[in-house]
């Protein structure tokens, strides 16, 4: 489990194997050590005690600071966790041989591939009710998956060698599936397309949460592997 914690003027602090989460004397929230895997603090007045800064820093649970409007802006790790040296030598080499620019082309393809597959899944509820749109949004999959081609044709001794061409290729296939997904929003959401910073309607508001949500997770996830995040 994940601990959010939101709310302006709490106290995250240690109470035997458990965090707690009070507000002058009322406890808002409990979780067990056992079963968490990270904290994570989006609000402002919050503060944490030494304590439970150090137990989570002992079990390896990240505690992850993200703005209100999901921008991650600081992270605690225990200091052990840095050390894997080896691994990030190999990571570093990796970004001036054929390993960098395997890898890229990987993530961008898998990117790609998830952007298709939802557009299609959520073409299938238009089917019925609406088949003009259902085959506007298969078509507009297709379109997505066919920077897929574009991705695997590139070559190159390192990544560096494709940067533009994989990016503009990605850029592109990420314009055709939030066009697609905003015709497949239902009518009453009011969308007018894909926004990051400053963003303030609903829909944006809630992708950029989400998004600093798993920013978090995925730094976790190379932070445990021993990878650098931002090498």
């Amino acid at each position: 489990m994940d601990l959010i914690i939101d709310q302006y003027g709490v106290h995250l602090g240690k109470h035997s194997e458990r965090l707690r989460v009070t507000k002058g004397k009322e406890t808002l929230a409990e979780a067990p050590l056992i079963n968490l895997e990270s904290v994570l603090i989006t609000g402002r007045g919050i503060s944490l005690s030494a304590d439970a800064v150090a137990l989570c820093a002992e079990r390896g649970i990240p505690i992850h600071f993200v703005t209100m409007t999901g921008q991650p802006y600081a992270s605690v790790y225990a200091a052990g966790l840095t050390g894997t040296v080896q691994t990030r030598r190999a990571q570093l080499a990796a970004y001036s041989d054929a390993r960098g620019l395997a890898l890229a082309k990987a993530f961008a393809g898998a990117k790609i591939e998830n952007q298709a597959g939802f557009v299609r899944y959520m073409a299938r509820y238009r089917k019925e009710r609406d088949p003009d749109l259902y085959k506007e949004a298969r078509l507009a999959a297709g379109e997505i998956r066919d920077h897929l081609a574009e991705i695997r044709r590139l070559n190159g001794e390192r990544v560096d060698d494709v940067r533009f061409e994989l990016l503009s290729a990605e850029g592109r296939a990420a314009k055709c599936y939030w066009a697609a997904l905003q015709k497949l929003l239902l009518v009453e959401v009011e969308w007018k397309g894909r926004e990051t910073r400053g963003a303030t309607d609903v829909v944006n508001s809630a992708l950029n949460y989400g998004y600093g949500i798993l920013y978090s997770a995925i730094e976790r996830a190379l932070v445990l592997a021993g990878l650098d995040p931002y090498g």
